[in-house]
């Protein structure tokens, strides 16, 4: 598959809410104006191509990104047949969905996109003190509060700053359902255990 066939599949693939957590990350390089000019993901890769973050010869710089994004989905695009050490995760959630009674590995697996938001819905205005019971820096949390409006956007980027300043790298649902237990938030804990049988 050529180069931008490749990049227009993962373009229309990539969520409303990647495209918002791409532009975080990357909006020193991006600059404002550019900012808010990319509606869609194929605006989105276009900026990263033009940056240099999207290179046709080595994409690893985009795989990692995919990665932390968790859409390892859209990494197949680019490589078929990717190295195990980017897909280590997928047997020890083959095996939690075989084997009901291993539950260890999904525990402790990074969340999935869809959790994220369930978790980000649930603490709504709450994010700005969660954040500082996470005892993220002042500074990041008030780019956060002037970057998005809406209080689920705000979550939503806390849990990926939380999540990027991590020394692993992921959030999994051991570390972040310890940090609800110490916030109070059983509420979210029941809720999300109920809907995704899994993490329990």
């Amino acid at each position: 598959m050529e180069h931008k066939q490749k990049m227009l599949k993962i373009g229309a693939r990539l969520t409303h809410h990647n495209v918002i957590e791409i532009k975080y990350l990357f909006a020193d390089k991006i600059g404002d104006g550019v900012l808010e000019s990319i509606k869609d993901g194929l605006d989105m890769i276009r900026v990263l191509e033009h940056i240099g973050t999207i290179d046709k010869d080595n994409y690893k710089e985009l795989i990692d990104l995919l990665e932390s994004l968790g859409r390892k989905d859209l990494i197949s695009i680019i490589d078929p047949q990717p190295q195990q050490s980017i897909w280590s995760n997928i047997n020890t959630k083959l095996n939690s969905i075989t084997n009901p009674t291993s539950t260890d590995a999904t525990f402790n697996d990074a969340l999935t996109p869809n959790i994220m938001d369930k978790v980000a819905i649930q603490l709504g205005s709450e994010w700005l003190r969660f954040g500082r019971h996470l005892n993220l820096k002042d500074a990041d949390l008030g780019h956060i509060d002037n970057d998005f409006k809406k209080s689920y956007d705000k979550a939503l980027q806390l849990l990926n700053l939380w999540k990027q300043k991590s020394k692993e790298g992921c959030l999994t649902w051991s570390k972040l359902r310890n940090e609800l237990e110490q916030f109070n938030r059983y509420d979210i804990i029941r809720e999300l255990e109920t809907e995704f049988k899994h993490l329990k």
